[in-house]
């Protein structure tokens, strides 16, 4: 369960690693350490605590982690286009749940999504919009990601960055994970509100607190595997680059 659940989190998490090396010091390699509490919203799975290592890369042009990767292909001023590489977040291991519609189902596996990013910064924020196909041939499926953030340094240590996003998934990844039987789901949006708090703590040494919140489709509420339209991601970490 640890294994399965920490590649879906990194996910989400990795955002923090990728946000928090963009406000410190540059520097190629860090890692660290965090606690996460994740939710779920399908039926009869309890809320879940995990402790998880990070580590990060970041090249001229790559950026990499166990479970991400972005290789930029082209830059201009304030516009970048990327190559990303990422896990979804959307699984369900069935034998989880204490509910007896779900623990009979299948397991629905975590997707590697790869495709296009585009990301433009300017003076009121930044924005990000990805196109992604599922290469692990789970869902077979693809999603459409559009992302605001807006970095806010109170202090010379401390940085808040809030963001809000919407993430289109296609039909074939909404069923995949959130059809049962004779209910099948068209194309679903669901929103994304995140929040990362880093706090330097040395010129190496950063505490950081992660945030995520997804709204899900009216769609995918109705499943009848599914018991809330929304599930949360929060995570503590402590993260040393070198």
């Amino acid at each position: 369960m640890f294994k399965l659940c920490s590649k879906v989190i990194f996910t989400s998490i990795l955002i923090l690693g990728f946000s928090t090396n963009s406000i410190a010091n540059e520097a190629e390699w860090s890692i660290g350490a965090g606690v996460l509490a994740l939710t779920s919203p399908y039926k009869g799975i309890d809320d879940q605590n995990y402790g998880l290592p990070l580590i990060h890369y970041k090249g001229e042009r790559l950026k990499a982690s166990i479970f991400n990767l972005e290789y930029d292909l082209w830059q201009s001023n304030r516009l970048k286009l990327s190559f990303a590489t990422e896990l979804g977040e959307d699984f369900l291991k069935a034998s989880d749940s204490i509910n007896p519609v779900v623990n009979a189902l299948g397991d629905r596996k975590i997707s590697i999504y790869s495709g296009a990013k585009l990301t433009y910064s300017s003076a009121i924020g930044i924005f990000n919009t990805s196109a992604l196909y599922d290469i692990s041939g789970h869902s077979e499926g693809s999603i459409f990601k559009v992302n605001y953030s807006y970095p806010w340094r109170l202090t010379q240590d401390l940085t808040l960055i809030p963001s809000v996003g919407v993430n289109f998934k296609s039909a074939d990844v909404a069923n995949y994970y959130y059809g049962y039987s004779n209910y099948e789901l068209d194309s679903t949006t669901d929103l994304a509100l995140n929040l990362i708090v880093s706090y330097q703590l040395t010129k190496s040494l950063n505490a950081n607190a992660f945030l995520r919140h997804i709204v899900l489709d009216n769609d995918i509420t109705r499943s009848p595997i599914v018991n809330s339209d929304s599930f949360t991601m929060a995570m503590v970490s402590i993260v040393y680059q070198f």
